[in-house]
């Protein structure tokens, strides 16, 4: 299991600590969990797709083995994402979220994300 560290600079520093699995070769693929879910609950898909794909499977903050904030929203939830694929150099990858995730990947469409056309 992979993990990623990133400081943030806003008007604080904060460390920011989300969880992810890699797998596979190919074009990439990002699966979101739901609330109160984490990387292995998209577990079936990310299965089929390491056939065919890169799959990276994300624990969003406050799940999982990610960090844990009290600040917790769409926006936040969203950059967290962007930076970690950004530092693994990943650019318009395919988007799949369940739930609570897919709103986090329609999120990423407001940072300008280059987000492949299947989201």
């Amino acid at each position: 299991m992979n993990l990623y560290v990133k400081h943030i600079t806003n008007n604080r520093k904060m460390s920011a600590l989300l969880n992810y699995k890699r797998e596979g070769k190919g074009l990439p693929v990002v699966l979101i969990h739901g609330l109160f879910g984490d990387l292995n609950n998209l577990g079936v898909l990310a299965r089929d797709l390491k056939q065919d794909f890169d799959v990276i499977s994300i624990d969003l903050r406050n799940h999982g083995r990610s960090f844990h904030s009290d600040d917790h929203n769409y926006t936040l939830m969203a950059q967290d994402v962007v930076q970690l694929l950004e530092s693994l150099d990943i650019t318009s990858p395919i988007v799949i979220g369940h739930s609570m995730g897919g709103k986090v990947a329609m999120r990423l469409c407001d940072f300008e994300y280059p987000v492949s056309n299947s989201l």
